[in-house]
């Protein structure tokens, strides 16, 4: 077994070895990162990387725990003046630039990363707790992600789904608040799932993000639902609310040509939870699309007096304007606070369930 060896620290005291695990599609962005083979025919399977423990420890408190532990270990069964770290799960590539980070190498750190490798680098940043040490890279990494600006967000990100879900907890992971909000709003929008992916490796926070904004999106969903039905129930009642002659004739008319817009520019009959296949920004725009054709503009096409178009005008003006209106992303203190309250009522909830097994203990078996 070959091994390609990557020196940070010359000094330094601590060798990370890592299992390579690269196809040869992608054979040419890793070289950008790692660098160029000892040669075209280098077939190394492992990389080393030379990095200073201290510089390791002082950045993670991860590290520090697994440095020392080696340290312990190594003490008393070897006289290497290096320690070794097997990590065979990592990939190298998206290490070495933190490495680098770590190490104040900022020359070969790059200035912008493609999606998949910013969010390799942000579960290493999770798993690691490299938040503090990686957050100015991380930032700058995000903002040039998407050069065209965010209002075209859906068409950066094919689907605008799991990819969505885990750029928003990158940057919910390293404190940028504004833009936490105005990207989940932007995944509530244009979403066209419920995020129901597997997720594997997930970081400890994302389900808690992915329930949020799924939450977000279906209560919208079902706001808009609600004001349609609520019109169309009101066309259907043996009430009558425009008084034409013939009796009834503007609201048969008004009730069925308000189903025929529906079916035509949303859907009809209107879809039940969980409104898979549908984006709430693609929904909105098509219900203002939609129309209705009373009997009092079929006689009168100048008049303002008709109900049921008045009605139709209040619907669309006061309920779908005013939902799209309020529609915002998830606020990164509120759903600290809100993550802060689970835990302690986990917490309070654990406490509990002890203190009655303790009790249960010290009672002892019930007698016979």
């Amino acid at each position: 077994m070959s091994s390609e060896n990557l020196i940070i620290e010359t000094d330094g005291d601590l060798l990370l070895i890592f299992t390579r695990r690269v196809q040869k599609k992608d054979a040419t962005a890793v070289n950008a990162v790692l660098g160029k083979r000892k040669s075209p025919h280098d077939t190394s399977d492992t990389v080393t990387m030379l990095v200073s423990s201290k510089h390791m420890a002082s950045a993670s408190s991860v590290f520090k725990v697994m440095i020392e532990e080696k340290m312990q270990r190594a003490s008393k069964t070897s006289t290497k003046a290096k320690i070794e770290l097997l990590l065979p799960r990592e990939d190298p590539t998206p290490f070495v630039i933190v490495a680098n980070i770590i190490h104040g190498r900022n020359k070969t750190v790059p200035e912008k990363v493609e999606y998949q490798l910013l969010v390799s680098l942000g579960l290493i940043t999770e798993r690691y707790k490299l938040e503090e040490c990686l957050r100015f890279a991380a930032i700058s990494w995000i903002n040039n992600l998407h050069p065209k600006g965010l209002g075209n967000f859906p068409n950066w990100v094919p689907g605008c789904n799991k990819e969505a879900v885990y750029i928003n907890f990158l940057v919910w992971m390293f404190g940028m608040r504004d833009t936490f909000m105005l990207y989940t709003k932007i995944a509530i929008l244009h979403s066209d799932e419920n995020f129901e992916f597997p997720v594997p490796s997930a970081p400890r926070h994302l389900p808690a993000i992915i329930a949020a904004i799924q939450k977000a999106r279906l209560q919208v969903f079902s706001d808009l639902f609600a004001a349609l039905r609520s019109f169309h129930m009101r066309g259907t009642e043996a009430i009558s609310y425009c008084q034409t002659t013939p009796k009834d004739t503007c609201d048969f008319m008004t009730a069925g040509s308000f189903m025929k817009s529906c079916a035509r520019h949303v859907a009809w009959p209107l879809p039940n939870l969980p409104y898979k296949g549908l984006r709430v920004k693609t929904v909105i725009e098509n219900i203002l699309e939609t129309g209705i054709q009373s009997r009092c503009k079929e006689s009168n096409p100048d008049s303002k007096n008709c109900i049921n178009d008045q009605m139709f005008e209040k619907m669309i003006e006061v309920q779908i304007k005013v939902i799209e209106s309020r529609i915002s992303g998830l606020d990164m203190i509120f759903f600290l606070r809100m993550r802060l309250s689970l835990l302690s009522l986990t917490v309070r909830m654990s406490r509990l369930a002890m203190r009655r097994v303790r009790q249960t203990l010290e009672r002892g078996p019930d007698p016979e």
